[in-house]
């Protein structure tokens, strides 16, 4: 926010150095005595008589030093060439006229607004030399934030503005300005005031750039830009962008040089408005000036002859200072280019210097110059590159100059001719053209360039002597063809062995040959017991576009599950792989065997990758878990039938058509795995009619979709777990209907009407199986486990002593050959990319391996896995119907496309109750991936202020917090920095490293104080962290306030029976305590308004900060109940307006406090 327009703030910066405000005199702060003192009694009287303004009397006021108006001394004019001698601001040497200043009268007025102009110019250019040789600039510092020591100790903070800096450096100089911004170093003037208190007075205002400043300065623009200032206001007549280009980035390409930045000018071919550029002396300044003859000036002032020298080098005039480590260059004008017109100077002995080498010039030659080309190549044949050659202007005589080519990426003889030769112009003529031969050719390749130099040129000079020529690559690079191999499966067979044939095929015919290297991997199928293990290299002849490859499949009569393996392609040449990998499906075809007893069929089910069982008979058939355990499978039941899903992925077998309840302890074999026997009895203990106890509500996890709804009384209800069978994905939260208690793989609830999480306690539940517990509950609220408890005992052995291995399903009939036989449906993988929103959708492919003779159906429906339906896809079902003779259909599922990085996330289809064809592959995963770029969590550290203590344990605890949770753990590393607190005597270093888990926010350093007993300020120390793992750092630093509590030294007047006035005045940067008597004492605000204080009262004592001014009174002990107006006393209404309202309150507070 702004504090006010340019000539604010310089009406601001007057009023303080002439002494002469306003505002202070109508407060009563200084009187008429004094300003008659500064400014004279003859001006006081013609302010009085209206022929003088406030502001003019401000140019005339001359402190007790000698200091003139904005503080203007002799030495400083000195440096800005308006002063010749320095004898102490007497004032009785000679002025050298710059901006009409040639008296002590003339510097008395408002020709001061183009003097605080040059001095600002001045001092910004000594500061940003500065700044640029330690690596940094005002453009850097700008707008930041700086925390410095203050002369009195104290720690101070502020912003740095460019308003601030410019009153800084006029009022403490450049260098002191310079030696604070680089070094840190607060100085203060002779009246104690600390420089830092400049820089927050005077700050925020509007202004110009520094480098509009600086080039004001140097280009002898202040008068016209403080006469532009003084028109209207500066923030509305365009003053900045009529001065913008003073800082060296004109369209005419003025350059800026030397040490300090140098100054800029009309330059040659500039832009035809006249510049005058001031020589003054500038100790160690190199300045380069884009100078026009037509129409720029050079004003000497009073420089005499010996003062300066005048040398041509290279094309530019050269203008040394003497003695003074100083020049100025016009940048390539010459002698001979300038006229008495271009120079102004008062002294006789330096116009007489510059007419004799004006005279003495050599003419001026023009130049040469030779322009870049570039031209496309063309398929074949030949192009003429022709490049122009131009004098700057036209001779006199004739002009030669030789040329010659030269290689550059472009190569002579296979991409352009060579070509050397001279070119001459007659009088008269500016321009050549050199003609250099392309050859087109249709080779992909970059562009190319030659080059063409100029030299030995007579009757000119070469200001471009090199021109490059590119030859623009139009020919298209081509496409290498893309190699895919296929997805294939066949049926095992029962004995021997047959080949799996792979298709790898290129999507175009190459011109060349192309190879490929390919290798088996084992997926679910082993090599060398259910296929060869194969690897190799094909090679496509040019124009193949198709090749086989043959892998060995193993048969066998096992009753076992398909199985697959992968072919992968590698390093191709001639070629890229655009589809890599295949997948290979070893269709089992062997039938389920009976278990020996004549009465029905053994299914076994050790995973949920096959396909549904129909037809099964609860009254016979059985059941056979095999290897299975707790984490491979789940129970469940759907009104389709009971079955078993994986609580990962979502994938399920179901046996068609038969329900938990349906079934008995005499359908299963035995089942190794405890967990997952006792997960199957206490399912089937609740189907098959449980006995319920009074007060207990039972939580179930098989019922898919089942949600109970029960009244429930935290102070006698039990939720019990008896019946429960899963071991992942337990939730538990808090609803509007009341607590849900969910397993989050079957979607069944059990909800406590009325009741929150709050009103739970471990007392409400019963636990009985170890799978059950509480650390998958989020909100943990202690729960205790009771023993293990097996509601049935599965330990029964398969009917028949057989054991039993092969896929899940079952196929009705007896083993034979595969002639005849239904066709097989199979269901492809597919993974698409997620999108944003638009219309991304799933096609999955279903295929019958070989065509029916008759119609073939087959229903679909899609499952969650990692992706939900609803949120992530669109749940989809229905029947896929093949005519006779078809071989593939389509399966949609949309996509919903979101802009969340979340990681590739997956769900099912499931083929079932296929009609005319068995299925082989019944379920295809659908991969959403994701392409949504992941953000990292942000790290801060927060500050922290902590009472010091006296030696005992008084310690931070500083919080570092992540915005979000990181998905894997995240470091970072931390360590202390001494501020104004210095380690080992105020606190105890410490560094280490904080570890985040995956889902943490929140960890804490800890800090210890080294408490004592000595009154001081508060004191800071930082603490830091850096090399972040797994995060950004948004804020890096914190910082550690130690808070001092130690009473300070009485001060004021103690027991004297006399009454006390203390007045509260501005005095930057303390903290003064007083011992204050309340019946005696008073505090004298005088003209302070209420917004100039505030009034607190911590830890018992009266606080009153002024404000803006880093300072605070302190009534030790005095609490503000204590205190009344009659000690107080202001002169502003405000203020015994603020001291009335926070004294009542007090007293209402007090008289609250003792009534309870």
């Amino acid at each position: 926010m702004s504090n006010g327009t340019f000539t604010e703030f310089l009406d601001a910066l007057r009023a303080f150095e002439s002494g002469v405000d306003y505002d202070r005199y109508l407060s009563g702060q200084i009187t008429e005595a004094q300003i008659r003192s500064w400014v004279g009694d003859d001006n006081w009287n013609a302010y009085q008589a209206g022929e003088l303004s406030w502001r003019d009397m401000q140019y005339t006021s001359v402190n007790s030093l000698g200091f003139v108006g904005y503080q203007f001394g002799e030495p400083l004019l000195i440096d800005l060439g308006y002063y010749l001698d320095n004898t102490g601001n007497l004032w009785t040497g000679n002025f050298t006229g710059k901006n009409g200043v040639d008296s002590f009268d003339t510097l008395k007025t408002d020709i001061q607004e183009a003097i605080i102009l040059d001095a600002f110019g001045y001092n910004l250019n000594v500061i940003e030399s500065g700044l640029e040789a330690k690596g940094t600039s005002l453009d850097a510092l700008i707008g930041t934030q700086r925390t410095y020591v203050d002369t009195n100790g104290q720690s101070v903070t502020v912003t740095l503005t460019l308003t601030g800096i410019l009153a800084a450096a006029h009022l403490r100089g450049a260098w002191g300005t310079l030696d604070l911004l680089n070094n840190g170093s607060a100085s203060a003037d002779e009246y104690g005031t600390s420089i830092l208190k400049y820089i927050q007075q005077f700050g925020a205002y509007d202004t110009p750039s520094f480098s509009t400043l600086i080039a004001a300065h140097e280009r002898g623009k202040t008068l016209a830009f403080a006469e532009e200032l003084w028109h209207d206001d500066f923030n509305n007549d365009g003053a900045v962008a009529d001065y913008a280009g003073w800082d060296g980035t004109q369209a005419d390409g003025g350059s800026t040089g030397g040490s300090t930045g140098g100054s800029t000018g009309g330059g040659t071919g500039g832009d035809g408005v006249a510049t005058v550029t001031t020589i003054s002396w500038m100790w160690g300044t190199n300045t380069v000036l884009a100078f026009d003859p037509d129409v720029d000036v050079l004003d000497f002032g009073w420089f005499q002859k010996d003062n300066f020298s005048i040398a041509e080098v290279g094309g530019s005039v050269i203008i040394t200072i003497t003695g003074n480590n100083q020049t100025y260059r016009l940048d390539g004008v010459t002698l001979a280019e300038l006229s008495m017109d271009n120079i102004r100077a008062k002294d006789a002995g330096a116009v007489q210097e510059w007419d004799a080498a004006l005279d003495s010039a050599e003419p001026a030659m023009p130049s040469l110059s030779i322009a870049d080309v570039s031209l496309q190549e063309g398929d074949s044949g030949t192009r003429l590159m022709t490049f122009t050659v131009t004098l700057s202007a036209a001779a006199a005589g004739p002009v030669t100059v030789a040329y010659s080519t030269a290689d550059g990426t472009a190569t002579a003889g296979s991409d352009y001719v060579a070509a050397s030769g001279t070119l001459t112009f007659v009088a008269g003529e500016t321009s050549k053209t050199i003609q250099v031969t392309v050859k087109g050719d249709t080779a992909v390749e970059g562009n190319e360039a030659i080059t063409v130099h100029l030299a030995s040129a007579s009757g000119a000079t070469i200001a471009d002597g090199s021109a490059t020529g590119t030859l623009t690559n139009d020919d298209a690079a081509a496409t290498l063809p893309a190699l895919s191999v296929g997805d294939v499966s066949m049926r095992e067979g029962d004995s021997g062995s047959a080949e799996l044939m792979f298709i790898v095929t290129l999507d175009k015919a190459a011109t060349g040959p192309v190879t490929v290297n390919y290798a088996t991997t084992s997926g679910t199928a082993a090599a060398g017991s259910d296929y060869a293990a194969l690897a190799g290299t094909l090679t496509f002849a040019a124009g193949e576009t198709s090749k086989m490859v043959h892998v060995v499949v193993n048969g066998d009569t096992v009753v076992e599950a398909n199985e697959t393996f992968s072919l992968t392609l590698s390093n191709a040449t001639g070629a890229t792989i655009a589809d890599a990998t295949a997948v290979g499906q070893i269709t089992d075809d062997d039938t389920v065997q009976d278990p020996g007893n004549g009465s029905g069929k053994v299914y076994l089910i050790s995973s949920v990758s096959g396909a549904d069982i129909v037809g099964f008979n609860p009254s016979v058939d059985r059941i056979d878990l095999g290897n299975a355990n707790i984490h491979s499978f789940i129970i469940i039941d759907t009104p389709q039938g009971f079955g078993f899903m994986s609580p990962w992925s979502g994938e399920t077998v179901i046996v068609q058509g038969v329900r938990l309840a349906d079934l008995s302890v005499e359908n299963f074999g035995f089942i190794d795995n405890n967990h997952l026997r006792e997960a199957l009895s206490g399912a089937l203990a609740w189907e098959n009619g449980p006995v319920l106890a009074a007060d207990t509500v039972y939580m179930r996890s098989h019922e898919v979709g089942q949600v109970d709804r029960v009244a429930f009384d935290p102070s006698t209800d039990v939720v019990s777990f008896k019946f429960y069978g899963s071991r992942e994905n337990l939730s538990m939260s808090d609803s509007t209907e009341g607590v849900v208690i969910a397993d989050l793989s079957t979607g069944q609830k059990l909800i406590l009407l009325g009741v929150i999480r709050a009103d739970l306690s471990p007392a409400n539940f019963e636990f009985t199986f170890t799978q059950v517990r509480e650390d998958d509950l989020p909100g943990k609220i202690g729960m205790g486990q009771a023993s293990n408890i097996q509601i049935v005992d599965f330990n029964l052995p398969i009917a028949g002593g057989g054991t039993v291995t092969g896929a899940s399903g079952a196929t009705d009939g007896v083993t034979g050959n595969d002639d005849g036989a239904l066709p097989a449906l199979s269901i492809a993988d597919l993974s698409v990319t997620e999108g944003n929103g638009d219309h991304a959708h799933f096609m999955f492919v279903v295929t019958l391996d070989k065509a029916a003779d008759g119609p073939v159906t087959v229903a679909y429906s899609t499952a969650h896995g990692t992706a939900t339906a609803g949120e992530d896809y669109v749940a989809s079902s229905g029947t896929v119907t093949f005519a006779a003779g078809e071989t593939t259909k389509m399966v949609h599922v949309d996509i919903a496309g979101d802009l969340l990085a979340e990681g590739n996330e997956t769900f099912t289809v499931k083929l079932s109750n296929s009609a005319g064809a068995t299925i082989a592959d019944g379920t295809a995963i659908g991969t959403i991936v994701d392409d949504d770029a992941a953000v990292l969590p942000a790290l801060s550290i927060a500050d922290l202020a902590v009472a010091e203590g006296n030696g005992e344990h008084a310690h931070f605890m500083f919080t570092v917090t992540l915005d979000k949770a990181g998905t894997g753990p995240v470091t970072v590393a931390y360590s202390t920095a001494n501020g104004t607190a210095t380690a080992g005597s105020d606190y105890v270093a410490t560094n280490g490293t904080l570890t985040f888990a995956a889902g943490e926010t929140s960890k804490t350093v800890h800090v210890d104080i080294s408490g004592d007993t000595v009154f001081e300020g508060n004191e800071t120390f930082a603490v830091t962290l850096s090399n972040a793992s797994g995060a950004t750092l948004a804020d890096a630093t914190a910082v550690g306030t130690i808070v001092n509590d130690d009473r300070a030294p009485d001060q004021g007047h103690v027991g004297n029976g006399k009454a006390d006035t203390f007045a509260i005045t501005w005095a930057w940067g303390t903290n003064k305590a007083i011992d204050f008597d309340t019946a005696l004492d008073t505090l004298d605000f005088s003209w302070m308004t209420k917004d100039n204080f505030s009034i607190a009262e911590v830890n018992g004592s009266t606080v009153i900060t002024v404000e803006g001014n880093n300072q605070t009174y302190k009534l030790t002990d005095v609490s503000l109940a204590e205190l009344s107006l009659a000690n107080i006393a202001a002169k502003d209404a405000s203020a015994v307006s603020e001291w009335t309202t926070a004294l009542d309150a007090a007293r209402a507070a007090h008289d609250y406090d003792l009534m309870i």
